[in-house]
């Protein structure tokens, strides 16, 4: 948790110590409440939902579960049971993207879908045999439970990838009018937009979404000069502009990474992890 302590020199002379969990990071994050406001509103927004699967699947009855136990204890068996769905799902999210942290976000959602049917499928099939206990001829095979549990996973992705790309849509600043002071360094055609700044010796490379410009200069100037942009750094040698980072993402080594939009992949350093976390990035 980033906290900020201020010192405050009263007429006296005497020193005041104060905690302020509402102010913003130094990056320009969201305060402390914001962000935990943010976190219980999608909490009560997954119990919500389970509830309510929960609750038509007892309904429903499906595999010949209808009357096998009474409603709560049935509305209880199907909560484990999405709550162990869920587990499996983030576990398998976070695996993928250690292990396919440099693959397109595309790819590893797929394996994703895939990695959690294989580990739920049998777990669901001895969830009804045990709990349930309906009749045998009522279970499901194996197969058939997979191609269903895929069926769900996938709709369910393709669901959440949407809704994400939405609100994306809506979230993401507009390209600003004026270019920043930076761009005044790079040649009197150019007209694009600067994505990263990358330190190089006693230079530093631009990448634009024109190609790369070499500016002898120092980081810490060049950012100064993007002052009008919104970005944060990700390292002691790079600087991303906010609306240019697609993803993270983790090489094969599990190190974070930030994805572009031009699909470079750009390192996190621990130093700048808590920094990029109130951002909201990584």
């Amino acid at each position: 948790m980033r906290f900020s302590i201020n010192f405050i020199r009263p007429t006296d002379g005497s020193l005041l110590l104060t905690f302020d969990p509402y102010q913003t990071s130094a990056t320009g994050g969201s305060s402390f409440t914001q962000k935990v406001a943010r976190v219980l509103q999608h909490c009560m927004a997954c119990v919500f939902i389970a509830i309510a699967a929960a609750v038509v699947l007892t309904v429903a009855g499906p595999f010949g579960t209808l009357g096998m136990a009474n409603f709560w204890t049935s509305v209880a068996n199907w909560l484990g049971l999405i709550a162990t769905s869920l587990v499996i799902a983030l576990m398998s999210k976070r695996i993928i993207s250690i292990l396919l942290g440099t693959q397109s976000a595309l790819v590893r959602e797929f394996v994703v879908v895939v990695m959690t049917t294989c580990v739920f499928t049998p777990v669901l099939h001895l969830w009804l045999i045990t709990l349930f206990s309906p009749a045998e001829d009522a279970v499901p095979s194996m197969g058939y439970l997979f191609l269903l549990v895929l069926l769900i996973c996938l709709s369910l992705s393709v669901l959440m990838m949407t809704v994400s790309l939405s609100l994306q849509g809506r979230t993401t600043p507009e390209i600003p009018e004026v270019q920043p002071r930076l761009s005044k360094r790079l040649p009197d055609a150019f007209s694009g937009r600067i994505l990263r700044l990358t330190a190089q010796g006693h230079s530093v490379m631009i990448q634009t979404t024109e190609g790369t410009f070499d500016v002898r200069m120092r980081l810490a100037d060049a950012i100064d000069e993007m002052t009008d942009v919104h970005g944060f750094s990700t390292h002691r040698s790079h600087w991303v502009v906010a609306d240019a980072v697609a993803d993270a993402a983790r090489d094969t080594s599990g190190k974070p990474h930030l994805r572009m939009v031009d699909g470079a992949l750009v390192p996190v350093s621990r130093s700048y992890v808590a920094a990029l976390e109130d951002e909201g990035v990584i």
